[in-house]
């Protein structure tokens, strides 16, 4: 005999324990479904105060569940290489830049001050997904406007100097 379910409910409350979606993938809230990691090596500089993305570091996510929630980390190994101190912000987006999910700043206080790898995002996006739809996340920098700075990333350029961003998707 076969038995098929789609849901487990915890007999004591009656909350859902267990869910099994229609391509036999199960999920317990709380617990990862799917991990996606993006390393990226090359020096990449961003100079000024236009907000500029980190192209190398974008990471795509295709969500297994709907309603699921994304948990968001980036690691940033980065430098100042502007003659003098800088603040320079950081944004994290989600699929484009309307949709802000975390912002970060930094300060530098001499050039070539090296700080990295730095965690510069550890944050759960708690826009619910939709199974299938793939969602890109990305970073973009730039110098505050009280200077015209250039963050360096991946300096000094080493098999040590490596930035990521892993994704990981949060069963609800």
């Amino acid at each position: 005999s076969i038995l098929k379910v789609s849901e487990i409910q915890d007999p004591t409350n009656g909350n859902t324990a267990l869910t099994i979606d229609s391509s036999g993938n199960m999920s317990s809230a709380g617990h990862v479904i799917q991990v996606v990691q993006t390393l990226h090596g090359d020096i990449t500089d961003i100079s000024g105060t236009t907000h500029a993305e980190y192209s190398g570091i974008a990471t795509t996510i295709t969500p297994k569940a709907t309603g699921s929630h994304i948990l968001c980390q980036v690691v940033l190994t980065f430098s100042n290489n502007y003659n003098g101190g800088a603040w320079y912000e950081t944004f994290l987006y989600r699929d484009s830049t309307s949709n802000l999910v975390q912002e970060q700043e930094i300060y530098f206080n001499s050039q070539y001050e090296v700080i990295g790898p730095r965690p510069m995002f550890n944050v759960i996006d708690t826009t619910d997904t939709t199974a299938g739809t793939a969602r890109t996340y990305k970073v973009f920098a730039a110098a505050q406007t009280a200077s015209s700075g250039t963050l360096r990333i991946n300096w000094p350029g080493s098999s040590a100097a490596v930035s990521s961003m892993t994704l990981m998707e949060i069963a609800q």
